[in-house]
C-alpha cells in the first residue's frame, strides 16, 4: 500500500481550500505544501519506527488512538475546525518526534515557499491524516508490531520510485533522516529483533513448564530418566550393529550421497531440447551432441518439491539454509546476466531461479534476503540510480509472488562508474542471504 498516494486520494477540495484560507496561501501552493509535509512526516515516522520504543509507540497509537479527523474526504472544514485539528496533530508530533518537530517546520516552510506558521498548521493536519490512515490499515489487517514494521518498510520502495529526488536529498541533509535504504533496513532489523525477543521469551516459558513437569516426575516413585538413558544406549548399540552388517552385505553399492542431504534425490538428466538456448537468444557453445546438466530434486521443509540445477543461485540459497553450521549470512553473486538488454525485464532462466528462491524462503520463515543490483555505466554522468532500483524491485516482486512478506526482502540498486562488460553484467546481482 502506498500511503502517500492513498492520503492524497482522501483529501477533498474543501480541506485544501480551507487550509489555504487559514494559511493565507493559494490552493496551488497549499497543495505543494501538503505533499511536502506528507513525505517529510512519513519519513520522520519511519525513522521513529526504526527503534523498538518508537515502533511500540506508533503501534499503540495506530490501534488505540482516537483522532478527530476520521474521513477527510467526507468532512467539512470551517476555519475554526482547521485550527483545532492542527493543534491536535502538533501535540501528536511533539509526542512521537519531539526532536524533529522544529526542523520539519523549517524544512517544509523553505521547500514549499510558505511561512513557518503555514508549515506548522499543515504539519498538524497531515499528522492526523497519516495516523488515521495507519489506524485504518492496522484495524482492517489486524497488524501486529511486525506487520506495522512491514508497512513502514514498504514505503521505502514507493518513495524511492515516486518521491521527488531533490526533496528526499534536501530532507536528508536538512534534518538528518539519513539514507532511505539504510532506514528501510533499520526498520527490518528492529522488527526482527523484537520477534527474536518474543521467541526467546516463549522458549524460556516453555522450558520452565518442562522443568516443572520434570520435577513432578522425579517426586513420584518412578524416575523416568533412570530407565530412559539405558534404553537409548541399548538402541544405539543395536543400530550400530545393524549398520555394520548392512555395510558388509552392500559394500559394492557405494554411492556418493552426502548424509546431510537425506531428503535429496540426485539425478543426472540428459537435456537435448530443455535448454537449447542461453539467455533467451544466445546459442550454447557445446562440444558434444548433448548438454549434461546435473539436477537435484529437493524436498523443502513444508513438503514442496523443487528440481534445481546444481550451482545456480537457488541451489546455493537452499544449501545455506539447510546447513547447520554457525554462519548466519552468506554472500552470493550471479554468474550470468539477469536482465534483458540492460533493461528491467528479467530473462526467463533467472526469473525461474528467483521464483525458486521465493519458494525456498517461504519454507524457511526465519530467512531474510538483501538484493543488490549494480549497473556499470562508464562515463555516463546522467545515469540515475532510480533505474537500477527498479531493476532490484523487479527481482523483489518475483520473490514476493511466492508469498514472501516484503519486510523479509531488501532490494537496492547501485551505480558503478566503470565501463560495462559481459563479465561484469554476469555479476550484476549480489545476494546476502540471512538466517537465524
Amino acid at each position: 500500500m502506498n500511503i502517500v498516494e492513498s492520503i492524497k486520494e482522501d483529501i477533498n477540495q474543501d480541506l485544501m481550500s480551507s487550509l489555504a484560507a487559514a494559511n493565507g496561501e493559494t490552493v496551488e501552493k497549499t497543495t505543494i505544501t501538503v505533499e511536502t509535509s506528507i513525505i517529510s512526516l512519513l519519513l520522520a515516522f519511519m525513522k521513529r519506527a526504526s527503534t523498538e520504543s518508537g515502533l511500540h509507540l506508533l503501534h499503540t497509537l495506530t490501534n488505540s488512538g482516537n483522532f478527530s479527523l476520521h474521513s477527510a474526504i467526507d468532512s467539512i472544514f470551517p476555519n475554526d475546525k482547521i485550527n483545532k485539528l492542527a493543534d491536535e496533530g502538533n501535540a501528536l508530533i511533539s509526542k512521537i518526534i519531539p526532536d524533529k518537530k522544529s526542523p520539519l517546520i523549517t524544512f517544509v516552510s523553505s521547500y514549499s515557499g510558505v511561512r513557518n506558521n503555514s508549515a506548522n498548521r499543515t504539519n498538524g493536519i497531515v499528522t492526523l491524516l497519516i495516523l488515521n490512515k495507519l489506524k485504518q490499515v492496522s484495524t482492517s489487517k489486524s497488524l501486529d508490531l511486525a506487520g506495522l514494521a512491514e508497512l513502514f518498510a514498504d514505503q521505502k520502495d514507493f518513495l524511492i520510485e515516486n518521491a521527488p529526488k531533490n526533496l528526499i536529498e534536501k530532507l536528508s541533509q536538512h534534518i538528518g533522516l539519513g539514507n532511505l535504504i539504510i532506514l528501510g533496513s533499520s526498520i527490518i532489523t528492529t522488527s526482527t529483533s523484537l520477534s527474536n525477543k518474543n521467541e526467546k521469551q516463549k522458549s524460556t516459558e516453555s522450558h520452565a513448564t518442562y522443568s516443572s513437569s520434570d520435577s513432578q516426575n522425579k517426586s513420584g516413585g518412578f524416575n523416568l530418566k533412570n530407565w530412559l538413558i539405558p534404553s537409548i544406549f541399548g538402541l544405539i548399540l543395536l543400530g550400530a550393529a545393524g549398520f555394520y552388517f548392512y555395510n558388509q552385505i552392500d559394500d559394492k553399492a557405494d554411492q556418493e550421497i552426502n548424509p546431510s542431504d537425506s531428503l535429496v534425490d540426485i539425478n543426472s538428466i540428459k537435456i537435448d531440447s530443455l535448454k537449447p538456448k542461453m539467455l533467451d537468444s544466445a546459442p550454447l557453445n557445446v562440444t558434444g551432441d548433448t548438454l549434461l546438466v546435473e539436477m537435484e530434486e529437493q524436498i523443502l521443509p513444508n513438503g514442496q518439491k523443487l528440481i534445481l540445477e546444481k550451482g545456480n543461485l537457488d541451489f546455493s540459497v537452499l544449501n545455506f539454509l539447510t546447513d547447520s553450521t554457525k554462519f548466519n549470512t552468506r554472500n552470493l553473486v550471479s554468474s550470468r546476466p539477469t536482465f534483458k538488454n540492460s533493461g528491467i525485464v528479467v530473462l526467463n532462466d533467472p526469473s525461474q531461479v528467483f521464483s525458486n528462491i521465493g519458494a525456498i524462503m517461504k519454507a524457511f520463515p526465519l530467512s531474510r534476503l538483501k538484493i543488490t543490483v549494480t549497473d556499470y555505466v562508464g562515463s555516463d554522468s546522467t545515469y540515475s540510480q532510480t533505474f537500477t532500483n527498479k531493476k532490484a524491485f523487479s527481482l523483489k516482486k518475483i520473490l514476493m509472488n511466492g508469498g514472501i512478506q516484503p519486510i523479509r526482502i531488501d532490494a537496492i540498486g547501485k551505480v558503478n562508474r566503470i565501463t560495462s562488460k559481459e563479465s561484469l553484467r554476469a555479476k550484476e546481482v549480489e545476494l546476502i542471504i540471512m538466517k537465524k
